[in-house]
């Protein structure tokens, strides 16, 4: 079993509980994420489902990468340089900007290995970046911040959008 499956499965037994985690595993087994998904959404609310991929994504973002953009902040003028620096580096996927006090961040395509092929896959898995974007700039700022979910080519836009509230 991959370790991006290894890390939704934790994340399902975490945020939904023993009896979830038990179904979910015993309908899917180590079957692909489509399924993953498909059976989430049919057992949790969207809620859960949200908060269980949010923290699949807090997990998957590389310690290098929060140890790199840390460095790149505090070298950084400003909040508009240290986005553009992080975009240089193409951490958060080259396409941060401000907009009226957030963070946006863009991708044009998904970058998961897990999923980035598969047809027809839910919008909820895309909480799974608020989660990795979460954790990226509350790691950067040391305090919490707020992530939501704009649009996603999951459900139809051309780009996934993400607005990041950090003050």
């Amino acid at each position: 079993m991959s370790s991006k499956i290894d890390r939704i499965f934790r994340s399902i037994e975490e945020n939904a509980g023993n009896d979830i985690y038990e179904t979910i595993k015993g309908n899917c087994g180590e079957m692909d994420i489509k399924r993953i998904m498909s059976e989430l959404e049919r057992t949790c609310e969207e809620e859960q489902v949200a908060r269980i991929m949010q923290s699949c994504g807090r997990q998957c973002i590389p310690k290098s990468y929060l140890s790199r953009a840390i460095v790149i902040y505090k070298e950084s003028a400003d909040i508009e340089d240290f986005l553009s620096r992080l975009n240089t580096t193409r951490i958060g996927g080259g396409q941060l900007r401000l907009r009226d006090e957030k963070i946006i961040g863009i991708y044009d395509r998904c970058y998961c290995g897990l999923v980035n092929k598969v047809k027809g896959l839910s919008p909820l898995y895309c909480y799974c970046s608020a989660g990795w974007y979460e954790q990226l700039f509350s790691s950067v700022f040391n305090k919490p911040v707020e992530v939501e979910k704009i649009a996603t080519i999951p459900d139809g836009a051309d780009h996934c959008e993400f607005e990041i509230n950090y003050q």
